[in-house]
């Protein structure tokens, strides 16, 4: 049965980008995964991407406050959803 994946990218950096420069380049990332599964042999029908920027942090690295560099690389994440 074929599976449908979603590449989903989240990054987080240090001030001073902006929370749209953030975003604009989680998107392009989830492309470009996007394109490399395509180039890969995967059907693009079945694939999509998204990306979140800051938008969904999984600790307090937000603008703003200090984090040490491992705690930020915790939000610079992909994933991949597989759904039937």
């Amino acid at each position: 049965m074929p599976m449908d994946v979603l590449r989903v990218s989240h990054i987080l950096l240090p001030l001073p980008i902006n929370d749209a420069y953030n975003m604009q380049l989680s998107e392009r990332r989830a492309k470009s995964t996007l394109e490399w599964l395509v180039h890969k042999g995967i059907d693009r029908s079945r694939l999509s991407s998204k990306g979140y920027g800051e938008s969904q942090l999984i600790n307090n690295c937000s603008n703003g406050v200090y984090c040490s560099e491992d705690d930020h690389q915790l939000n610079r994440r992909s994933m991949f959803i597989i759904q039937e």
